[in-house]
């Protein structure tokens, strides 16, 4: 395992048991590991707006724990990717406009281009090969550390 990912994993445990960890005990839903163990494959087969684009998606239903779940785990990333990341200082210096969503989509897409704006009307956006492989093998980065600091939770089974 890379030097870098073992960097991320006690930062991933500590992610996992304040945000995935159900009532902050030692079980997490055993779902989360199916999501983690899909996302990266999703990274490389769709590429990274794709696959963040499809665990962003929005419930219109409030009771949809699958959407929620995928939401979480994102949330989760993005927060080691703020903590710990290799592009941390980049991230917490981008700016966001009023109203603007501060998930880790638009992260993405505002790291890959510091000028895109979710909230205009106007659909400007650079797609940045450089900036987009760094980002895209930190959240690949983040995804495995997630995934290995799932191993030492209590998987909860769906009831």
């Amino acid at each position: 395992m890379n030097k870098r990912i073992n960097e991320l994993i006690p930062v991933a445990i500590s992610v996992i048991h304040k945000q995935l960890a159900e009532n902050k005990s030692i079980e997490v839903p055993e779902t989360y590991k199916g999501y983690i163990s899909a996302f990266s494959g999703s990274i490389v087969q769709s590429g990274l707006l794709a696959a963040l684009t499809f665990y962003s998606e929005k419930s219109p239903e409030k009771n949809d724990e699958t959407k929620s779940r995928r939401n979480k785990m994102l949330c989760a990333i993005k927060t080691i990717l703020l903590k710990k990341g290799l592009i941390k200082t980049t991230l917490l210096k981008l700016e966001f406009a009023e109203g603007e969503q501060k998930d880790l989509l638009t992260y993405t897409m505002k790291f890959i281009d510091p000028n895109y704006n979710s909230t205009t009307d106007e659909y400007t956006f650079e797609l940045r090969p450089d900036r987009s492989n760094i980002i895209r093998n930190e959240i690949i980065d983040a995804a495995i550390a997630l995934k290995m600091g799932l191993r030492i939770f209590k998987m909860k089974q769906k009831t």
